[in-house]
């Protein structure tokens, strides 16, 4: 079937004309794009851009304040609206044209007006033309919505308050979410007075709570009047003011009202729903992974897919469909780990999960720090800024990343890659922080904060009554000692009671068998890679204690575990003595708790036993990872030329164990860890241009150095592992690189030649200008000789002259030497006259020089006077 167009996108915001312009540019398809209103879409024209541009404004009250307190001498008369508004108008304006000239210079089609779908490969504009295409993209966005009360009509949405006439000198607005607290903090800065509404009873729901608190409270501070569980009643017009009536009982007036309680995705009347697509609850379109509908050949991004409303989410929600549609590379969009900024004032940036979010996933640790910035503590502003880091408690991984601060937008960013990349928190603390700056706190903290579970999943072994047991030592806190410790065992009938007078008798069986229960993350904190792990439950349960001090049965203890284990490291943990040991005969290693008490064993005072074993290879076996890195659909490639063309590489990395000790407590996961070390260094390979071996089919000198990379690599963090060899199975870039990369080659030997041929012909033009420019040179330098021959002639004769006049008689003397002038000197217009003859001037009483044909003769009473007629002075010639 024959279609006017390989892709029609209705359209024209960020992810639309991402989508359009890539698939034009990069793939030759024949694309159009419609659009019913301004190029750029919500982000461009009234959103994103237009909002931070009025954010950057409305801070620098602030900053003026700021800077007379550090000394300098400003003032500020208020914020002038009327001359902020054109220049904001000017850049959307501009970068509208921008987006124009993307889609015109790609080659895509535009339309100006609205398209609607008629069925699987039609679309209808508004003049009813129609127009078919392979595959349909809707990326119509999504629009601000009113609530529904009494004067809704007479309030304002965020599409309108970048059009204000002038500023209000009072604005109410209503909503919780980001968009109705970034315009509360802008409209504040600005000068304008403040209330928000918020029915919920904290602002900016979905956030991490710690933070969302303290924007709320900086907000406050900063003079916004916040009034949460508040919702409005009714509204109406009063003059030139909104008279609104809210829920807590407020009655008040306001010059204009914000209405930002939520967005609405733009399908109606889009005729979605009449040719198959699903819509969602709010009329979102439903998509699959791929951004693909019910209907194969239609897709949808952006807002109007209600997933994830973000402009960089959109554009690459484009990118992934242009990789799956039309360059052939099932991309599934990748909406995990997105780091955000709400730009209120402080700003806020998030990255991960939420404190309460990833309670919900297991146990956590939290490191989380709140203090005054060094640049606003100075000048005494209160202000607080918080660093809070999310760490899973098995993983030791970075879940979530929360900042308040200035510019915590741009601090995001950069840990949102740390925290993509699946960072511990270790890895954050192996970072040398940057001094003095507030982000430095994220690699510096190192005291925990608070440990949590969700609430009903914490776990055994954590000092709770019914019978659970002391999280170290396994002794029995409950009052009758039903269920054994996570590593000792409890009594089964009544275990020892610590602090009671009681009797209870043997317990739980050693071993996983027994009462006992393990702390989930207790293998977590010990698990590496995928070594088995085997965790020793413990003996048998202890008598119970009538002395106030009974026990749960520890684990059981033999001199050979002692012997056979070589002690590497002994420390003090919450009064408890904590070791491992390397046992070189299994080549495993153990780690050993144990109280101090009065349990001493040839003169050892300290009662341990192995709580762990972590099964490991020996140092002298070698383990294999396989490296699969090109199999597009199960992997992502490598990608050469940022199209198609990817390298199929498979190889193995072989490595073994140089220090076990290391190993366990520094390596997490070798095999994933390996095999990611191993991609980023082949990447590394490809972008400094080091795969020419491998294209001309020699192997080894790409394993050498993918070799000392992986190695130098794991290094850094005193992994314990020594990379044996790298051996390449297969290596076989697809045709067309290896015929571009032989293209390539011949061009790059036809560019040499070429480069030779104009560096010889250059030296031969140069060596002949040099030539031309020395004959040149001859020839001047003889014309300036003759030259000064001619002067040095001249002059002596003048020279010859001026002796013969200086022997003559004084009335003859001023005869001779102006006929000799004249004789001589009769072409020349004029002669600087600095001297008379009768030694009022000039050297020896002579004039040198005289304008003769320029003199003329005057008679007075003193007798015939020669003066110069054109310049500002004359000297008299006495003549009798």
């Amino acid at each position: 079937m024959s279609f006017d167009y390989d892709l029609f996108v209705i359209g024209g915001g960020s992810g639309g004309v991402r989508a359009a312009r890539v698939a034009a540019a990069e793939t030759g398809a024949k694309v159009a794009l419609s659009e019913k209103d301004r190029y750029g879409g919500t982000c461009v024209i009234r959103g994103c851009v237009p909002k931070k541009l009025m954010v950057f404004a409305s801070g620098y009250r602030e900053l003026i304040k700021d800077a007379r307190s550090y000394g300098w001498n400003v003032t500020v008369e208020g914020f002038d609206w009327l001359k902020f508004h054109p220049q904001l108008e000017r850049e959307l304006d501009r970068l509208e044209g921008v987006y124009r000239k993307l889609l015109s210079g790609s080659g895509v089609e535009t339309f100006d007006m609205r398209a609607t779908v008629k069925d699987a490969h039609t679309v209808e504009l508004a003049d009813g033309q129609t127009k078919t295409a392979k595959h349909i993209l809707v990326a119509t966005g999504s629009r601000p919505v009113k609530p529904n009360f009494p004067g809704a009509e007479l309030g304002i949405t965020s599409n309108d308050i970048f059009h204000l006439d002038q500023l209000p000198k009072s604005m109410l607005i209503l909503g919780g979410g980001y968009i109705a607290c970034e315009f509360a903090s802008v409209m504040n800065g600005m000068g304008v007075d403040v209330t928000l509404y918020y029915r919920g009873a904290q602002i900016l729901r979905g956030f991490d709570d710690e933070a969302r608190c303290l924007v709320a409270t900086e907000m406050s501070q900063n003079g916004v009047r916040m009034c949460t569980g508040t919702n409005i009643l009714e509204m109406r017009q009063e003059g030139d003011q909104i008279r609104v009536k809210a829920t807590n009982g407020d009655e008040r007036l306001f010059d204009k009202v914000l209405l930002a309680t939520g967005r609405k995705p733009n399908t109606d009347g889009m005729g979605m729903q009449d040719i198959g697509v699903e819509l969602g609850s709010d009329g979102e379109i439903v998509v699959d992974d791929y951004s693909q509908t019910a209907v194969p050949s239609i897709y949808a991004i952006g807002d109007v897919t209600n997933r994830m409303n973000l402009t960089p989410v959109a554009i690459h929600e484009g990118m992934a469909f242009v990789e799956t549609v039309f360059k052939g590379y099932p991309t599934p969009v990748d909406h995990d780990l997105v780091p955000s900024a709400v730009f209120t004032q402080p700003e806020m940036g998030t990255v991960g999960l939420s404190e309460e979010a990833a309670t919900k996933q297991g146990p956590i640790d939290v490191y989380a720090t709140s203090f005054r910035a060094m640049q606003t503590s100075f000048i005494g502003r209160l202000d607080q800024v918080l660093m809070k880091l999310i760490v899973s408690k098995t993983t030791r991984k970075v879940l979530g990343c929360h900042i308040v601060a200035p510019a915590a937008g741009e601090m995001i960013q950069l840990a949102g890659i740390a925290v993509k990349m699946g960072a511990t928190k270790e890895d954050f603390d192996r970072t040398v922080a940057v001094h003095p700056t507030m982000s430095e706190e994220l690699v510096t903290m190192r005291t925990l904060s608070r440990r949590a579970w969700f609430p009903g999943e914490k776990p055994t072994g954590y000092n709770q009554r019914s019978g659970t047991c002391d999280t170290i030592t396994g002794e029995n806190h409950a009052m009758s000692g039903i269920n054994g410790g996570p590593w000792g065992g409890g009594g089964s009938s009544g275990g020892g009671n610590r602090g009671n007078n009681g009797s209870g008798n043997g317990g739980g069986t050693r071993g996983p068998q027994g009462d006992g229960h393990q702390i989930p993350e207790i293998n977590g904190l010990v698990k590496k890679s995928q070594e088995q792990l085997r965790v020793l439950m413990g003996g048998r349960g202890g008598s119970g204690g009538n002395t106030g001090r009974g026990s749960g049965g520890g684990p059981q203890f033999t001199r050979g575990t002692l012997v056979l284990g070589g002690v590497a490291v002994l420390v003090l943990w919450w009064g408890m003595a904590s070791f491992y040991a390397v046992r070189t005969d299994e080549q495993s290693v153990e780690l050993f708790l144990g109280e101090f008490s009065e349990i001493g064993y040839s003169g050892l005072n300290f009662a341990p036993w192995p709580l762990v074993t972590a099964e490991v290879i020996p140092v002298t076996r070698e383990q294999t990872e396989d490296i699969g890195t090109g199999a597009r659909g199960g992997d992502a490639g490598l990608m050469l030329t940022g199209d198609e063309n990817i390298v199929d590489i498979d190889f193995q990395v072989v490595w073994n164990i140089s220090n076990a000790a290391n190993f366990l407590f520094n390596l997490r996961e070798p095999g994933p860890t390996i095999r990611a070390v191993s991609e980023s260094a082949m990447r590394e390979i490809i972008a400094q241009s080091e795969l020419a071996p491998i294209l001309n089919r020699d192997r080894g000198t790409i394993a050498e150095r993918l070799q000392e990379l992986i190695q130098s690599t794991l290094d850094t963090y005193d992994s314990g592992v020594n990379i044996v060899r790298v051996n390449f199975n297969k290596a076989d870039p697809p045709t067309p690189v290896i015929d571009a990369f032989r293209d390539v080659q011949a061009a790059e030997q036809e560019r040499d030649r070429l480069q030779n041929v104009a560096d010889a012909y250059a030296n031969r033009v140069l060596a002949e200008a040099r030539g031309e420019a020395a004959q040149i040179l001859e020839q001047a330098e003889a014309y300036r000789a003759q030259v000064v021959n001619e002067a040095t002639g001249e002059a002596s004769r003048f020279s010859a002259v001026l002796e013969e006049y200086l022997k003559a008689p004084d009335v003859t003397r001023k005869r001779l030497y102006l006929e000799t002038m004249e004789q001589v000197l009769g072409d020349v217009d004029k002669i600087i006259l600095d001297g008379d003859v009768n030694g009022n001037g000039g050297a020896n009483g002579v004039v040198p020089y005289l304008p003769l044909n320029e003199l003329r003769r005057n008679t007075t009473a003193g007798g015939t006077n020669w003066c110069v007629s054109r310049l500002i002075f004359c000297r008299s010639l006495s003549l009798s």
